[in-house]
Parts: C-alpha cells; structure tokens; sequence
C-alpha cells in the first residue's frame, strides 16, 4: 500500500503543477499517462502491469492513437472474424481487441516498441509478435479483396464512369485510374540490385494502385521488386483478365502503360495536336486521384514514413503496407468522403457495406448511395481531410513523380488535419 500510495501522491502532484501551467485535460491525462509509466518502471521490471482497455480512451484519443473510434474499431473486428485470442508464434495469448488495437497502433505512429510497453503492459518480444501476427491474420481476410474488389467495382463502376465523366467531359466509360509507386525500403544486405530502383535512385517494393471515383482503392497489387517497370506489374498483376468481366469499361493510366482496349493512355509526345492536348491535360487532372490515395496512406499510416524500420527481410512491410490500405479504404467509409470523393462528387459507401464485402455470402444492399440531392447537398461543404485543391501538372504526365512524392509527403501534416 505504501509504493501505492507514493505514486498516487506523485501523480496527483503532476496533475496540479500541469493544471496551474495551462494544460488541457487531454494533455494532462497524456503526460499523466507516461509519469506514470515511468514511475512503474523505476520500482523494477521491464515493462508496467498495466491491462489494455479501449473504454478508456475518449474519441479524441481513440482517432489519435487508433484513427478510427471505439464503436467503429469493432465493426470492424466482426468482419474480421477473427478469434477471439490471438496466439502468437512466441505463445502469447492477447484478446483479440487489444491486439487489433496494438496493430493499428503500430501503423498509425512510428513509435518504439519501449513506448508501447506503457500503453498495452507487454514486453517488446510479446508486442512485436502480436503485430506481426495480427497483421498477417487480416491480411489472409483481405488479400483477395485488395488484389482486385470485383464486387465493388461491379457495384459502383457506373456510378464512377458516370462522376468522371462529369468532372472532365470525357471518357464516358472510365471508372478509375491505375499507377504505381515504390515504397522505399532499407538497403538490405541481400537481393539489393533486385530491389533498388534507379529512377527513384532507392531501394524498395512496387504497388500497384486502381482507385475509382470515389477514392476507394479496389485493387493494391504488390510488392513487386523496385527495379521493375510499371508495365511489368501490369502483367503480373493480372488485371486484363480481371477487367473481361467488364467489358465496355476502361482504366486510365499514364504514359508509362501500353495502350489497351480496356486501358486508355494518354497521346504521345510527337506530333500532338492542340485538341490532344487538351485531352491529356484533363485527364492528367483527373487522374491525379490516385495519387491522393496513395498520400492518404502516408498521412494516415505514419510508420511507413521511418524508412529504419522498413526492412523487408526482418519485418512483413508488404503486409503492413496492404493493410494499412485496407484500414484507408474503412477509413473513407467511416467519414463518407475524401479528396477524390469531393472532387469528383462521388460519395464513397457505408462502411458496413464495404466490411460486408469480406463475407461472399452476405447480401449487399446495392442502393446504399443516398438520392442525387442529398449528394449535392453533402459536397456544398467545402472542409476536407487533404491539402490538394484537385489540380495538377500543366497536363504533362512527365511530371507525376513530383505528385506521388508530394503525396508522400503529406504525411508532414498536422494531426488534426488528418482525423476531421
């Protein structure tokens, strides 16, 4: 009783001196939070006998620390169907909650594992494995709809076609654009040449991105070794014979994809004329959508931004990556918009309608939109969770790596930007 006691004396000390200095409650309850860690700490052991609650953190802290709130977090874990304990491959047993909390954790700060020992009362073997093998068990549950979501791009490719076209007067048929980027890894010690990308001038892995209209992101392909060209994922990626079951449709992509039936390109260089021009110009405007999408996993996620960790022989930073896509995707649900949903005026579904999805035998209420007027009166708000203002280059696609590193660097921006 009396350590007890001492550490309720000391923190109720705290707690005074940060009121009387003009702290917040949430400051407070934040620096009370770590004195306490610490102080846990210094009377022996190596991590704090604390247990997670997720009651415990507010909304303001769960969108901090968690980006999504309590209620949504276990929406989200009912369409997991995950057990209800996790059993790690060191034998560590976590209720399921927690570890689905520790992993979006993980994902949402580049934090220490010593920092996290505060917050979940585990060692750091314990919370590495948790991590790890969390992810891996969401990621069994999404890869194929993140190779390629047939049901949402059946569901949703009219409405899309339909949000392009009246954005920029053409390609009536279009329902999304496709790119790809490289998330920058470590050098590692084995298999450099295969991962190092001598445009980027860095090592990494490649991921294939198809974003519609309404910023969902049906189709993350990767990884794929840094040095190989976007065309070569094209091909690996399978997505011709994904895109026969939609015959009529298209995709748009840069100059750096051949020409297909299914795949419109912009007009080369030599011999354009003016009305070529401004095709190109329009289109390049539009398709800047998905570069937002790949900005909003950067901005989100912000753990792929500390390149020390990423080191793909030690750590599953594919998994992470695709995961962290999927999380974005439920994130977009969650708030019923996005940069590219109110640019193009195409509100993104329920997130019980997208979470759905991850159960082929559930039936989906396909008029899940709301009526054309509530639509127009949802977009006359002008707030968003991005800083791009919905334009791009001059309408030269030679310049869309300025874009996609813009993207990444939007992780930069503030907290509060980024959960409103």
């Amino acid at each position: 009783m009396g350590r007890r006691d001492d550490e309720e004396k000391e923190a109720s000390f705290l707690v005074l001196a940060l009121y009387a200095m003009g702290y917040d409650a949430e400051a407070i309850a934040l620096h009370t939070a770590e004195f306490m860690c610490e102080l846990q700490l210094s009377w022996g052991g190596d991590y704090p006998r604390v247990r997670f609650n997720l009651d415990e953190h507010d909304r303001s802290a769960c969108r901090r620390f968690f980006r999504f709130e309590a209620q949504e977090i276990r929406q989200i874990l009912i369409s997991m169907d995950l057990p209800e304990e996790i059993i790690t491959s060191q034998g560590c047993v976590v209720p399921r909650e927690e570890a689905f909390c520790l992993l979006l954790r993980r994902l949402t700060y580049p934090a220490r594992l010593d920092d996290l020992k505060c917050e979940f009362g585990r060692s750091a073997g314990s919370l590495s494995s948790t991590v790890n093998t969390t992810a891996q068990m969401v990621y069994d549950k999404i890869k194929t709809k993140m190779a390629f979501d047939q049901r949402m791009v059946e569901r949703y490719k009219e409405r899309s076609s339909e949000a392009i076209f009246n954005k920029v007067g053409r390609l009536s048929k279009c329902f999304g654009f496709i790119d790809g980027t490289i998330r920058q890894t470590c050098r590692p010690v084995r298999f450099q040449d295969q991962l190092y990308s001598g445009h980027k001038r860095k090592h990494g892995i490649k991921f294939q991105n198809i974003t519609m209209a309404n910023g969902m992101i049906v189709s993350m392909f990767g990884p794929i070794e840094g040095r190989r060209h976007d065309s070569f994922m094209l091909e690996e990626s399978k997505v011709m014979s994904e895109m026969q079951h939609h015959p009529g449709y298209h995709l748009y992509g840069d100059q750096g994809y051949p020409l297909k039936s299914w795949l419109i390109t912009p007009f080369p260089d030599s011999r354009r004329t003016a009305e070529q021009c401004d095709f190109n110009r329009d289109l390049s405007r539009a398709r800047i959508a998905v570069e937002w999408s790949f900005g909003w996993i950067a901005r989100y996620w912000k753990c792929f931004a500390l390149i020390t960790n990423m080191k793909v022989l030690k750590s599953p930073v594919a998994t992470l990556f695709l995961v962290a896509t999927f999380f974005t995707n439920c994130l977009s649900c969650v708030r019923r918009k996005n940069q590219a949903s109110k640019y193009f005026r195409c509100r993104p579904p329920a997130l019980d309608v997208y979470r759905a999805d991850l159960n082929t035998d559930t039936a989906i209420d396909e008029n899940d939109y709301p009526s054309d007027e509530d639509v127009l009166d949802f977009f006359d708000d002008e707030s968003d969770m991005s800083s791009y203002d919905g334009s791009s280059n001059d309408g030269e696609d030679e310049d869309r790596e300025g874009a996609e590193e813009d993207a990444w660097e939007a992780s930069e921006l503030s907290d509060e930007d980024e959960i409103d």
